[in-house]
């Protein structure tokens, strides 16, 4: 039985002649696959808004603090680096599986040690509970990264418009059941548990290819780390951002006004997703294939901006006016709270863009 490969562009990647079209092309189905899973998103947390109180949603985001924060370093910028690589990427795709399983073990188990400590942090014993109950989510996101990679390389948009709505609704449909029956801010933690599991089948079945250990070594490990630790560097502060005022409002203000604020961001994460995220996940590969042209590159770079900022900034401000009516509207009015903060996070959609 023959080994199952990689469609193209697994191999070497030439420059394409027009990208544009890929790109606008790209750009419509990713958006079109956040749009739907916005939705569904937003359908689910109305839904949970009723079932489970704003202290479950801070417990949840105090009892998750190490998980964010691990699972940047256990992906460690091998997702950057695979959609950027140019050459041997069988190779570089087998020795990125070995790396990211190995530190999302590690980084699970620390997690779990360390999880005593958060509950002292936030001065909650059940805070550190949800911490060491969710630390093996650390293992299941680091298997989802490299075909997560691959897809993106080769312009797949079976992530976006497949893959990710599955999983919102795998989430939403267990996590909705549990929290029905009492279970509170654990019914949130198995829901996310459910969807891991989903998103890990699905990614590696749509992906068709499986890595080739013998392949592996440290001499790719070591290329791959070389090009990662510097969007590494930038998710790292683009991470310190997000759960600062998680530490601080969780320490500070308590685990009713912290989910007040997860649902907030949550918010504002919808509208820029719609924006934001869905060109970001085709420009990175794009211009990646041309970064070796620096001219094109530079051009590209600016009418990206130009268009995203025409888009986004309008967009991004649309909650200061209906922050409150939202949010009191779809959750209820023990969310209003949310929805001032929903008002005053707007703007960080401009920077975003």
């Amino acid at each position: 039985m023959t080994e199952p490969e990689l469609k193209p562009p697994l191999e070497p990647d030439a420059e394409p002649d027009e990208l544009s079209g890929t790109v606008i092309r790209g750009a419509g189905l990713a958006g079109a696959g956040f749009v739907v899973t916005q939705v569904l998103t937003l359908g689910i947390y109305v839904a949970l808004a009723r079932l489970a109180s704003p202290t479950d949603f801070g417990d949840l985001a105090a009892g998750t603090l190490l998980v964010n924060v691990g699972m940047l370093f256990s992906e460690s910028g091998m997702l950057a680096a695979l959609i950027y690589r140019k050459d041997r990427i069988d190779e570089a795709a087998s020795t990125a599986t070995i790396a990211t399983i190995l530190s999302g073990l590690g980084l699970g188990l620390a997690a779990l040690a360390a999880s005593p400590g958060i509950g002292a942090l936030f001065n909650s014993s059940r805070v550190g509970e949800v911490a060491a109950a969710s630390s093996g989510l650390l293992m299941l996101r680091s298997l989802r990264i490299v075909p997560e990679a691959l897809l993106q390389r080769r312009f797949s948009f079976l992530r976006r418009l497949v893959i990710e709505p599955v999983g919102i609704v795998l989430f939403g449909a267990s996590a909705v059941v549990f929290t029905a029956n009492g279970l509170g801010v654990w019914g949130l933690v198995l829901g996310y548990y459910v969807a891991e599991v989903g998103d890990v089948v699905l990614s590696w079945s749509l992906l068709r290819w499986r890595p080739r250990f013998k392949s592996a070594s440290v001499a790719m490990w070591r290329e791959l780390i070389a090009y990662g630790r510097y969007p590494l560097a930038a998710t790292l502060l683009q991470n310190v951002e997000q759960q600062t005022p998680v530490l601080l409002l969780g320490r500070f203000a308590g685990a009713g006004q912290l989910g007040q604020f997860r649902y907030a961001a949550r918010m504002v994460s919808t509208a820029e997703s719609m924006v934001v995220s869905a060109a970001s996940y085709v420009l990175f590969p794009a211009l990646a294939r041309i970064s070796s042209n620096p001219e094109r590159f530079r051009n590209a770079c600016l009418r990206s901006l130009g268009s995203m900022s025409m888009i986004g900034f309008p967009f991004g401000l649309i909650l200061v006016p209906l922050g409150v009516p939202a949010a009191v509207i779809a959750f209820g009015d023990v969310w209003r709270d949310a929805g001032y903060a929903a008002m005053a996070l707007a703007g960080m959609m401009i920077g975003t863009t």
